[in-house]
């Protein structure tokens, strides 16, 4: 769908059985292609999910109409797919970055470790940082990133951080 000309046929054909042609961005493009992934199951290229990306960035109106999108081609780029997926999950607070400040003293990581494994929050990676000119020498900052499952779950596990006196704060992978 990204040519430099289209082709004489393909023009004709538009003109005289087309009746609109509305644009799709790279984002609304990604945004289909996760939807599909994590709802339908299905894997689709860029260009067999722009029927679907029109409908939901609200350009193409079916509201009170009986719809067929046409979902075609699954000749993805694994690459292009990791950077898809990982794009949305951190657009819908689902791969975060916790900055956890607390004390440090023997287990409290483990503590905190204990709070996430309690709210089934899975941990991708993780760092602490002790010597820090912006920390208190008392202190410790731990760097979680974490996949979070639902947004309610994210909420639930800054509740229970926040009850152990440990502060807090979300980032961006």
């Amino acid at each position: 769908i990204a040519i430099k000309k289209p082709g004489e046929l393909t023009t004709k054909i538009i003109e005289e059985l087309v009746d609109d042609l509305v644009t799709v961005s790279d984002d609304e493009i990604a945004h289909a292609i996760f939807l599909l992934l994590e709802r339908a199951k299905t894997l689709v290229e860029g260009a067999g999910a722009v029927g679907l990306a029109a409908i939901l960035s609200g350009k193409v109106d079916v509201e009170g109409k009986d719809v067929v999108v046409v979902i075609s081609g699954g000749n993805m780029d694994i690459t292009r797919l990791v950077k898809i997926l990982n794009r949305e999950l951190i657009i819908k607070k689902r791969l975060v970055k916790l900055y956890v400040s607390m004390p440090d003293i023997p287990g409290a990581l483990s503590r905190l470790l204990s709070i996430i494994a309690k709210t089934r929050i899975n941990v991708v990676d993780i760092g602490i940082e002790k010597y820090s000119p912006y920390m208190k020498p008392s202190e410790a900052l731990a760097e979680i990133v974490v996949e979070v499952p639902i947004e309610e779950t994210l909420e639930k596990l800054i509740s229970e951080v926040q009850k152990t006196g440990y502060h807090i704060e979300i980032g961006e992978v």
